[in-house]
């Protein structure tokens, strides 16, 4: 199970105040955004779905059909396109945290994953691996510069890494190495 941050926005923008009021026309644009999207180009051209790509490569010897073989989900749901870099404004993110801290579980709940491998770095996972109970604090693992620890969480194993979008090709073979090793 992989969490990115957040989607990187629907295709259309909203106020938060009228998503308050009904949330069902959002909701449906972003239904038929995902429908629409040509996820098969993301998950062969961006920097992200290509780490992902190379770590279950790795880990599990899949290969061309390697993203039927993870459930993808963002920490945060809704991040408006006109937000620079998809992600939720400071607002956006106090707005919708509660549910999404209700999510996470949900989803790790439902799945029953062996491995969650949380993309985001410390200061987008901290909200999320303290409402798990996490001592954030108490890595399984050695930390480095960009992996930033194994956690345990009932039986699923945490791993928080940071985006590779943002680092070095050779930190993130490196990154993609410990992770893969780190993986239970």
């Amino acid at each position: 199970m992989i969490f990115g941050i957040s989607p990187n926005g629907s295709n259309k923008t909203f106020k938060l105040n009228v998503l308050a009021k009904d949330p069902n026309p959002a909701i449906k644009d972003a239904i038929k955004c995902s429908y629409e999207h040509n996820w098969m180009a993301e998950y062969t051209s961006s920097r992200f779905f290509t780490f992902i790509r190379e770590i279950l490569t790795q880990k599990y010897s899949v290969d061309d059909d390697w993203y039927e073989h993870l459930f993808y989900s963002n920490l945060m749901k809704i991040a408006p396109i006109d937000n620079k870099g998809g992600k939720p404004s400071n607002i956006e993110y106090s707005c919708q945290l509660e549910l999404c801290l209700k999510l996470l579980k949900l989803e790790i709940a439902s799945y029953k994953p062996k491995n969650v491998v949380i993309v985001a770095g410390y200061n987008w996972a901290t909200d999320f691996l303290m409402s798990l109970n996490i001592d954030i604090n108490h890595s399984l693992a050695r930390k480095t510069k960009y992996f930033l620890g194994r956690f345990n969480y009932k039986k699923t194993n945490i791993i928080v890494v940071a985006r590779p979008d943002r680092i070095s090709v050779l930190e993130r073979n490196r990154l993609i190495k410990t992770t893969t090793k780190n993986i239970a």
